[in-house]
């Protein structure tokens, strides 16, 4: 089934399942209203799952969609087997299982964030064997940030990843950026693939940065991928915890 335009969820235990969304409004400056392509506004209480959905930009010249897929008060959310093209961010959510999805972002447009996962103070969330591409120079394949609070047991797994400014930003290093002390609590990265699709270092800058292993988290298994997707065993070495 397609869906032209948006879907936002307001009920809880929902279950969207084999469709597409083509969303996007024509690109007018940083005047463009915000385009959340599947809206998810279910009660932090109660969960919503998604299989076999995709969201894909519409074709036309300049068309923004600001996120493909958002959580808007913390409900639990299982996505797989689904794909996002085009979108500034790829998703944000909270709890939850992300498994076997396909995002590859579109050009900066408004002047947003460029991220396929965009995460802040987030707990209980696992992202296992998706393909995550930012051709972007800005921001990243993944962003765990904690300004908005501490991320707690996250599991990253046998992603692929690539592009961004940093491929990746971990975590908040010894502190955050108000310069309290680090809130993150065991985040493991845990045979990942970096892609150096698009630029040599995976990310304009680097593969990625402050990552702290506090309480269990472990960064083991991660790999490099050549641009023309020879896999290697060269380690991806931890990014600096104070970076």
């Amino acid at each position: 089934m397609k869906v032209d335009s948006s879907i936002t969820v307001l009920a809880c235990n929902v279950t969207i399942k084999n469709v597409e969304v083509d969303s996007g409004v024509p690109y007018t400056g940083d005047s463009t209203p915000d385009v959340f392509a599947i809206w998810l506004k279910q009660d932090e209480n109660c969960g919503v799952t998604l299989d076999h959905v995709s969201v894909i930009t519409k074709s036309a010249p300049n068309v923004y969609v600001t996120e493909g897929i958002r959580t808007a008060y913390g409900g639990a959310t299982t996505i797989t087997n689904s794909k996002i093209t085009g979108t500034q961010l790829g998703m944000t959510l909270a709890t939850g299982t992300i498994q076997n999805n396909y995002i590859l972002l579109g050009p900066t447009m408004r002047g947003d964030h460029n991220e396929n996962i965009l995460e802040d103070g987030t707990s209980n969330l696992s992202l296992i064997h998706n393909t995550f591409l930012n051709p972007n120079l800005q921001t990243s394949a993944l962003s765990l940030f904690t300004e908005f609070g501490l991320n707690k047991n996250l599991l990253i797994q046998d992603n692929l990843l690539a592009g961004g400014g940093y491929t990746c930003y971990c975590g908040d290093g010894k502190s955050d950026n108000n310069g309290n002390p680090a809130r993150s609590v065991n985040v493991s990265f845990v045979s990942n693939v970096f892609w150096k699709l698009y630029y040599p270092n995976v990310g304009y800058y680097g593969e990625g940065r402050a990552y702290n292993p506090a309480g269990g988290g472990q960064w083991i298994g991660n790999v490099y991928m050549n641009a023309d997707g020879t896999l290697t065993n060269q380690a991806v070495s931890q990014p600096p915890i104070d970076q």
